[in-house]
């Protein structure tokens, strides 16, 4: 069996799984092409110097929606030029609409829906996050790193196998949208932090989270599989 990180492994091996039938091979994606220039910001009527931290999921229960919803309101007092993105549809789309609707932020929290242009998205933003509850990996922080954008995730399952707090990243608790908050704060008000955490960030794609190098150790795997199984090349 192939798990998608080790929390996974560790997982299926507390299920029952024997330890030796069960190996790692991390999702890779493929090496993103440059954007040269974003139009997310005019599509939005953004400045460029204006700060904006984007979210690309699906919009539905355990993505932490509501969180970053909680986490960003008090923010955008003392943050006048702060913009959060949404991309993403979903079960919860329409509900996540109308909390924002009813909180009058649809100038500051911009639902996009579903896109096929998230490297443009991603271009055009400042920093990633994804607040999520529960994720095996986390291919979407993946992407992001591999654009060259400083992220924040949540201390969740696998994500800490991608997200070294306060190196390539900042990691919070999940639910906690306070702590969420001061994470945001800090990528915000920070630039310099920002080009660190960015510099680390865009080395993923070193770390072997290519689809070559999936492909490669999946080749790897099933030859070792068929060899103590008497198989030959």
């Amino acid at each position: 069996m192939i798990a998608v990180s080790h929390y996974v492994r560790r997982y299926l091996i507390s299920a029952g799984v024997s330890e030796k039938r069960v190996h790692t091979i991390y999702d890779g994606i493929a090496k993103p092409e440059p954007v040269e220039h974003s139009t997310l910001r005019e599509e939005l009527g953004i400045d460029p110097e204006e700060t904006v931290a984007c979210m690309v999921a699906i919009i539905r229960d355990g993505k932490g929606h509501d969180d970053l919803i909680d986490a960003v309101r008090p923010l955008f007092d003392t943050h006048p030029h702060l913009h959060i993105v949404m991309a993403g549809d979903g079960p919860s789309f329409d509900r996540i609409k109308g909390i924002v609707r009813s909180l009058d932020l649809e100038r500051r929290i911009h639902l996009l829906g579903f896109r096929t242009d998230v490297p443009n998205i991603l271009r055009g933003s400042d920093f990633f996050v994804l607040p999520t509850h529960q994720e095996a990996l986390g291919q979407a922080y993946i992407e992001a790193m591999a654009a060259g954008l400083p992220v924040i995730g949540t201390r969740v399952d696998g994500v800490p196998e991608l997200i070294e707090d306060n190196v390539n990243g900042l990691l919070v608790p999940s639910h906690d949208p306070a702590s969420l908050r001061e994470a945001i704060r800090r990528m915000t008000d920070d630039p310099q932090l920002r080009q660190r955490l960015r510099s680390e960030s865009a080395r993923i794609t070193k770390r072997g989270f290519t689809i070559g190098d999936m492909a490669y150790e999946t080749a790897i795997f099933y030859r070792r599989g068929l060899r103590e199984r008497g198989h030959r090349r």
